[in-house]
């Protein structure tokens, strides 16, 4: 079994998208709490500093605004949209080849 879990990510990363106004609050609230926060770090940044641990986050800006969230949680639609505009500047298989 163990041969066909090999392209599990056993560290994960979470990306939070944030107003721009709140960045470094949400920033230094989530390092207060133990979190390793990165802020909006692209592919560059993320070459030379960013290390992956069991609680990393990059905080990013957010870009599509003019969707209402539904309960603090952002719909499907705009995560998708967000993904899409950025899917360049973030680089995932970068961030996927830290992991491994």
């Amino acid at each position: 079994m163990k041969g066909f879990f090999h392209h599990l990510p056993s560290q994960f990363i979470t990306f939070i998208y944030v107003d721009k106004d709140f960045l470094q609050s949400v920033r230094d609230f989530l390092i207060e709490i133990g979190y390793n926060v990165y802020l909006n770090s692209y592919k560059i940044e993320a070459e030379k500093f960013v290390e992956i641990k069991t609680k990393t986050i990059i905080l990013r800006p957010s870009i599509s605004t003019l969707i209402p969230k539904e309960k603090n949680r952002a719909k499907l639609e705009k995560i998708l949209v967000d993904l899409f505009m950025e899917k360049k500047k973030i680089d995932l298989n970068f961030y996927l080849s830290l992991i491994k």
